[in-house]
């Protein structure tokens, strides 16, 4: 698909301004459609949260997950059952210090991992059969990890380049508490950086699309701003 490739060959410049200008005009922005419905109460962004640097693997990360309650404002996830798994004679043996894996019965609710190359194939269940799906970039800046998700090349591809005008994906950023035992993640809270930037409006470059919040900041101004408020309570939250 050339729609990515022809943005990419734009200065940094040129590429905000057609953003803006594409935004200003869309029938909707891939994310807001998609993962809004689904990862609610975040925050899409035009650029990434990441450079080539950043970026990290983890191989805990792959699998699939499925939803097991909340700790604190992170959503958690347990690892679902694996066809080699320990037998049940064996996991009698051991004191289970924390939560056993969910059942492979819960599978069709999994959010699934996948290594692809330098990233990861993230995919959500939807509704009716239906999967959101997104390429995910594991990042650290400092001490924290970081996941950056955008619409997977395979959803691009299927919308067609006639859409292009009228389309302009987005990333969307969720805070990686932990992956072992369970996998906790929360989101960068919309609710909170609409009242931040109601009283800070500069603190980092952003527009107002049809009422949603889409930042419009530099990946280098982007790290600063997470940085700044990774543990501000508040802005972070459990994305569902």
């Amino acid at each position: 698909m050339q729609n990515r490739r022809a943005m990419e060959e734009h200065s940094p410049g040129e590429k905000e301004r057609l953003m803006k200008t594409t935004l200003r005009n869309t029938f909707f922005v891939l994310s807001v459609a998609g993962l809004l419905s689904t990862v609610g109460c975040t925050v899409p962004s035009l650029h990434p949260l990441y450079t080539e640097k950043d970026l990290v693997f983890d191989p805990a990360l792959e699998g699939k997950w499925v939803e097991a309650g909340a700790e604190d404002e992170y959503m958690a996830l347990s690892p679902v059952a694996k066809d080699d798994s320990t037998s049940e004679q064996t996991r009698e043996e051991k004191p289970q210090l924390v939560d056993p894996p969910a059942p492979e019965s819960q599978e069709h609710k999994a959010w699934s991992f996948e290594l692809e190359g330098e990233k990861y194939k993230l995919t959500i269940p939807y509704k009716e059969g239906k999967d959101i799906v997104f390429e995910a970039h594991l990042l650290k800046l400092d001490n924290t990890l970081f996941l950056d998700l955008y619409p997977h090349q395979s959803i691009l591809d299927s919308i067609g380049d006639n859409y292009y005008a009228s389309l302009v994906p987005t990333h969307l950023f969720l805070k990686v508490r932990q992956i072992k035992p369970t996998l906790q993640l929360a989101a960068l809270n919309d609710r909170w950086l609409d009242g931040f930037l109601a009283k800070h409006p500069r603190a980092i470059k952003h527009e107002r699309i049809n009422k949603v919040l889409v930042l419009t900041a530099s990946t280098k101004e982007l790290q600063r701003f997470v940085r700044r408020h990774s543990k501000t309570k508040g802005a972070f939250a459990k994305p569902f």
